[in-house]
C-alpha cells in the first residue's frame, strides 16, 4: 500500500514537473518594438579635425516624435581616424543623463581613433542640442510621468538603432564590426539596444544596470522623481509591470549570443548595486572590471577606463580574446561626517588607505576634519554607514562614520 502510494505520488509530481514546464516554455517572449522605417540620410558635413581625428556631423529625424520640436531632431558626430583608410570598425557612444558637452564621450571616440576604430556619438533625447528652450540638458529626460519615461525610453531605443541604420549606408564603416558603449544612462540605453539589435555585436556597460524600476526606486540621483511616483501610487512593482515591454533585461535574456564588458563601482548609489549584478547576470559575462570608487570617481582614472574600454573593442573586433583588468585602480574618496562620545561630531573629506573582506567592508580611512587629521577604522554595516574606532593625536575612541564615495 506505501509503494503504491509512494508511486501516485510520483506521477503527480512528475505531472506537475510536466504542466510548469510546457507552460513556461508555452509563455510568449516580450516582443521587442518594430524598427523604425528606413529613411534616406544626408550626406555628413566636416566639423573639426583633432589629432588623429577627423570628425564629421550629420542629424536625421527621430522616428518617435516629442512635443518639442528641438527633441525630434537627432545629431550624431562621427569620429574618423585621420590620414587613414577604411571601412572601419565602428562603435555607438551614448553619453550620461545631464551631459553638458561631448567631451568624454569624444576622447572615447579618438582613443578608439588610435586603434583604427570609428565612433559615432548620438545625442539621447532631450540633451544637447535636443534641449527645449528654458530648461536643462537632460532636465525632461526623467520625469515622474510613467508615460513620459516610457516615450524617452522608445526614443532612446529607436533613434540609436536609426543610427545603425545610417552607418550600414555608408562605405567608412565595416557593416558587420559594429559595437555599441554608454555611460551611466547611456549604459542602461546601451542594454536595450544591444538586447534588441543583433546587428551590434559587441557592447560595453560602464556604470550602468537593467531592471529600470529598480535604478528609479532605489537610486540617490531621481529622489525627487521617485516621491513624485509615489505621490501618485506607484510603488516598485507597479512600476516594473509598466515598463516591462522596454525593459532592457527581458531583451538582453533573450539574445542568443553575447559579448561584452562590463565596468561597475563598487560604492556606486546611483546605479544599485542589485541593478548592475542583474545586468551582469543577463550578459552571463566574466568581463568585469571594477572601480573601487562611487558612480563619479571613474573620473580619477579616466585614461585607464578608456583604455581598457579601447582594448576590449580592439580585440572583439579582431577574434582576439581578452580578459580585462579585474580592478581598473581607481582612489576610494569619501565625503561624510565622523562621531565619537568625546569629541562630537565632524564634517570630514578622506580617503580609504586600506580595505579588506569579500565586499571590501572593513576598511581604513585618512579624514582631514576641521579639528585635524582623522584616522577612522571601521566595518561597513550599510552602503553608506560604518561602525568602529576613531584615532587622532589625543586619544582613540569608539565612533561611526556617515560616508558617501565619489
Amino acid at each position: 500500500m506505501q509503494a503504491k502510494l509512494l508511486t501516485i505520488i510520483g506521477v503527480f509530481l512528475a505531472a506537475i514537473g510536466i504542466t510548469m514546464a510546457q507552460a513556461t516554455a508555452d509563455a510568449p517572449q516580450i516582443q521587442a518594438p518594430a524598427p523604425p522605417p528606413i529613411i534616406s540620410f544626408d550626406e555628413m558635413k566636416p566639423y573639426a579635425t583633432w589629432a588623429g581625428t577627423d570628425e564629421f556631423v550629420v542629424s536625421f529625424p527621430s522616428s518617435v516624435t516629442s512635443d518639442h520640436e528641438q527633441n525630434n531632431v537627432v545629431p550624431i558626430h562621427i569620429l574618423l581616424p585621420h590620414d587613414k583608410t577604411g571601412p572601419f570598425p565602428v562603435v555607438v557612444i551614448l553619453h550620461y543623463w545631464g551631459a553638458l558637452n561631448r567631451n568624454v564621450e569624444r576622447a572615447m571616440g579618438q582613443e578608439f581613433n588610435r586603434r583604427g576604430i570609428a565612433a559615432v556619438l548620438m545625442t539621447l533625447p532631450y540633451h544637447l542640442e535636443r534641449t527645449p528652450p528654458g530648461v536643462r540638458s537632460g532636465e525632461l529626460a526623467i520625469q515622474p510621468d510613467v508615460t513620459q519615461l516610457r516615450t524617452t525610453m522608445l526614443q532612446s531605443l529607436q533613434d540609436t538603432r536609426r543610427a545603425i541604420d545610417y552607418i550600414q549606408t555608408r562605405p567608412e564603416f565595416q557593416h558587420d564590426k559594429i559595437g555599441i558603449t554608454g555611460l551611466s544612462l547611456g549604459a542602461i540605453v546601451t542594454a536595450l539596444v544591444y538586447g534588441v539589435d543583433t546587428r551590434v555585436s559587441h557592447a560595453v556597460f560602464v556604470l550602468g544596470g537593467v531592471d529600470i524600476a529598480n535604478i528609479l526606486w532605489h537610486s540617490s540621483r531621481v529622489v525627487p522623481q521617485r516621491e513624485a511616483l509615489r505621490q501618485k501610487g506607484f510603488t516598485e512593482e507597479r512600476l516594473r509591470d509598466e515598463l516591462a515591454d522596454l525593459e532592457p533585461g527581458t531583451f538582453l535574456k533573450q539574445r542568443e549570443t553575447k559579448d561584452a564588458l562590463v565596468v561597475t563601482a563598487r560604492y556606486d548609489t546611483v546605479i544599485p548595486s542589485k541593478a548592475s549584478q542583474e545586468l551582469i547576470d543577463d550578459l552571463g559575462t566574466s568581463k568585469i572590471s571594477w572601480l573601487n570608487t562611487g558612480h563619479f570617481g571613474g573620473a580619477f582614472v579616466q585614461k585607464r577606463l578608456l583604455s581598457e574600454t579601447g582594448d576590449y573593442f580592439e580585440n572583439a573586433f579582431n577574434g582576439t580574446p581578452y580578459q580585462p583588468a579585474s580592478n581598473l585602480g581607481a582612489p576610494t574618496i569619501r565625503l561624510g561626517v565622523q562621531y565619537n562620545p568625546a569629541t562630537g561630531m565632524d564634517i570630514g573629506f578622506g580617503l580609504d588607505f586600506f580595505a579588506a573582506g569579500n565586499q571590501r567592508e572593513y576598511a581604513g580611512t585618512a579624514l582631514i576634519t576641521p579639528r585635524g587629521l582623522r584616522l577612522f577604522l571601521g566595518r561597513r554595516t550599510s552602503d553608506q554607514l560604518s561602525v568602529g574606532i576613531l584615532i587622532d593625536a589625543r586619544r582613540i575612541a569608539p565612533g561611526i562614520l556617515w560616508s558617501t564615495v565619489l
